[in-house]
C-alpha cells in the first residue's frame, strides 16, 4: 500500500467514524470501545487475536507520535 492509499484510507475511516459517532450519538469512548471489540472479534476469527493483543499491549506503552486530529 502507498502512503497516499494509506492516508487516503485513513480519511476515509475518519469520515466514516464521524458519521456513525453522529448518527448514533454516541460519546467517544463509547464509540472506541464498540469499534475495539469488533476488531478484536474479527482477529480472534482470522486467528491473529494473540497478536493483536500484543500489538495492543505494545500501543499502550508508548506515547502518540503526533497530536493528529481526526477530521
Amino acid at each position: 500500500m502507498t502512503e497516499d492509499k494509506l492516508h487516503e484510507m485513513i480519511r476515509e475511516v475518519d469520515d466514516t467514524f464521524a458519521v456513525l459517532i453522529e448518527k448514533y450519538q454516541l460519546l467517544p469512548l463509547s464509540f472506541s470501545s464498540i469499534i475495539l471489540a469488533r476488531i478484536l472479534l474479527i482477529n480472534e476469527a482470522c486467528g491473529t487475536g494473540q497478536d493483536f493483543r500484543q500489538l495492543l499491549s505494545e500501543v499502550v506503552l508508548k506515547p502518540p507520535r503526533s497530536q493528529e486530529v481526526v477530521h
